[in-house]
C-alpha cells in the first residue's frame, strides 16, 4: 500500500515553466551571442571574461543608488589635473564666487579644496577595499 503525500507537502510540479520577462530573455540573448563571439576568449580564461563584460556593463548602465557627483567638483579636479592652480579654479567651479564676500570666498574655497580631497581620498580607500577583499571562491565554507 503507498501513501499519498498530503498536497501542501508535495513538492510543486516540474512540468510547469516559469515564466520569463522581457529583459531576462533579451540578457539571456545577449550573453548568448557573446558567448557566440568570444567562445576563445572565454575557453581561455572564463573568469577574467565574465569579469570583463560585467565591467563595461555596469560603465554602460546608470549608477547605483547613492550622491550624484557633483559636476562642479569634477571640474575642479579635473583643472588641478591638467596643471591650474586653485586660485583660477575658484571662480570657475564656485558659483558666484565675485559676488562673495572674503569670508565667504574663503569658506567655499575651502569647501571646494576639501571636497576635492575627499573624492580623491575615496577613490583610494575603495581601491584599497578591493585589494584587500578575498576572492569569494578563496574564503572558507
Amino acid at each position: 500500500m503507498t501513501a499519498q503525500i498530503p498536497p501542501r507537502l508535495a513538492p510543486p510540479p516540474t512540468s510547469r515553466k516559469r515564466k520569463t520577462s522581457a529583459m531576462e530573455a533579451e540578457v539571456s540573448a545577449f550573453a548568448a551571442r557573446l558567448k557566440r563571439k568570444y567562445a576563445v576568449r572565454i575557453a581561455r580564461d572564463a573568469r577574467a571574461f565574465k569579469k570583463a563584460a560585467l565591467h563595461y556593463l555596469r560603465l554602460n548602465l546608470p549608477p547605483g543608488p547613492g550622491r550624484l557627483p557633483d559636476q562642479s567638483i569634477t571640474r575642479a579636479i579635473t583643472l588641478r589635473r591638467i596643471g591650474r592652480q586653485w586660485q583660477d579654479i575658484y571662480p570657475v567651479c564656485i558659483p558666484g564666487y565675485s559676488n562673495l564676500n572674503r569670508a565667504e570666498r574663503d569658506l567655499a574655497a575651502s569647501n571646494l579644496r576639501s571636497a576635492c580631497r575627499f573624492r580623491r581620498n575615496a577613490r583610494k580607500r575603495r581601491m584599497r577595499r578591493r585589494q584587500s577583499a578575498p576572492h569569494p571562491e578563496d574564503r572558507e565554507k
